[in-house]
């Protein structure tokens, strides 16, 4: 009799759920959400996407139900878009078109050049000790740096420069972003009552994050790439001869005349875009593992698992989301908000890694391979981080 009544029980209790999951979907579809895989109780579509690699979990289930589709994790649900054509048009929340304007970035570009030598300079030290560099970790300081110089003046890397932002009462503009956001506070407020402090340290806290994982993780996907494309990697350096000659340093303004080093780039965030999840903050924010899955639709794309940046030389595509089969920042009202920034970053410190070394993989790597598992965070990482030999090009004998 009580094997009955607990049986009975745990009958109720199922249907129950069931009941209520139905009517959840029900009220989905009511609201306008569009179709996807049914989710069970409580956990919903937990069990159909992989911990390691969920990007590809759901680029099997848009293939499976729809490019524009409905998942639940847990008791929450998402909207994961996985095609050009229903990429996400939300709206910006913050104007930072003073923080990021031409003229604002260009007056910082000295802070920029001397910390990209910074990293030159520590490259080469560990090139003539004959060890090997993590390349993503020594990128990830050299964004620090820039980022931290160029919102508060303050270098997070050297301790030396850590105190050295802050403005105090009375004292001289330092002209960095912050300052900007301070002095334009009242103007904000009165144009758009949602912007206050907490947003501006939002919006910086949002450009640390994003600027220095992502970056630093473009950087080192893009030499992995090369260094298993030598043909890709002569490429480049013929393109920095023809273009700079003799010359022992680059600057931003020769990024515009270096097409093959910008088509290295693009395929590398095509393959691997490392833009910033916000998929458990942000539910309508685009994520890595749509955008992914928009990198690589075979109908799009051709050969699209390949590393090859010619497929980019011959055509207008660019990563300002104007094209939506391509669309590493994001697009539309939603496209990130340092990309201004970011943009010049990426390829300074990209063009003078490859301008001032040659690479090579250590002796073990070179024979085994090289692991191109990713890491599924914040943003796609290597599951195993780079170590490289760098040979300083002008120092040869």
């Amino acid at each position: 009799m009580a094997a009955s009544l607990a049986w009975l029980l745990v009958a109720i209790v199922l249907a129950s759920l069931y009941l209520a999951m139905h009517h959840r979907v029900a009220a989905a579809r009511r609201r306008g959400l569009p179709l996807g895989p049914t989710p069970l109780p409580l956990v919903g579509n937990l069990l159909s996407v992989s911990r390691s690699g969920p990007h590809r979990s759901l680029a099997r289930l848009a293939e499976r139900y729809c490019p524009l589709m409905r998942v639940r994790l847990g008791v929450v649900d998402y909207v994961v878009a996985s095609s050009p054509a229903v990429a996400w048009r939300a709206q910006r929340r913050l104007a930072t078109e003073e923080v990021m304007s031409p003229r604002r970035l260009d007056a910082l570009a000295p802070t920029r050049r001397e910390k990209v030598r910074e990293l030159v300079r520590c490259v080469a030290g560990r090139a003539a000790r004959g060890e090997p560099v993590e390349v993503g970790l020594e990128a990830f300081e050299a964004f620090l740096g820039i980022l931290s110089c160029t919102a508060f003046s303050a270098d997070l890397v050297d301790p030396d420069l850590r105190d050295a932002g802050g403005r105090e009462a009375g004292e001289p503009r330092k002209d960095d972003m912050l300052d900007v956001a301070l002095d334009n506070e009242d103007e904000w407020k009165n144009n758009n009552p949602v912007i206050d402090r907490n947003n501006i340290k939002g919006l910086i806290a949002d450009l640390f994050v994003a600027g220095t994982d992502s970056g630093s993780t473009a950087i080192e996907w893009a030499i992995v790439e090369l260094l298993q494309n030598p043909q890709s990697m002569q490429k480049v350096k013929d393109e920095f001869r023809r273009v700079l000659g003799t010359r022992t340093e680059i600057e931003e303004s020769d990024i515009s005349q270096l097409p093959y080093l910008q088509a290295v780039l693009k395929e590398t965030l095509r393959l691997h875009p490392s833009w910033k999840c916000k998929a458990i903050l942000f539910p309508k924010a685009p994520t890595s593992y749509c955008i992914w899955a928009i990198h690589r639709k075979p109908d799009v794309w051709a050969d699209p698992d390949r590393f090859m940046p010619e497929r980019f030389m011959e055509t207008d595509t660019n990563f300002f989301g104007k094209h939506p089969e391509f669309i590493p920042f994001g697009g539309g009202r939603r496209i990130c908000l340092g990309l201004p920034l970011a943009y010049r970053m990426v390829h300074m410190v990209l063009a003078s890694l490859l301008f001032h070394f040659d690479w090579k993989l250590p002796e073990g790597a070179e024979k085994d391979g090289v692991d191109m598992r990713e890491k599924y965070g914040m943003v796609l990482h290597k599951e195993t981080p780079l170590k490289a030999l760098a040979i300083e090009t002008y120092n040869r004998k």
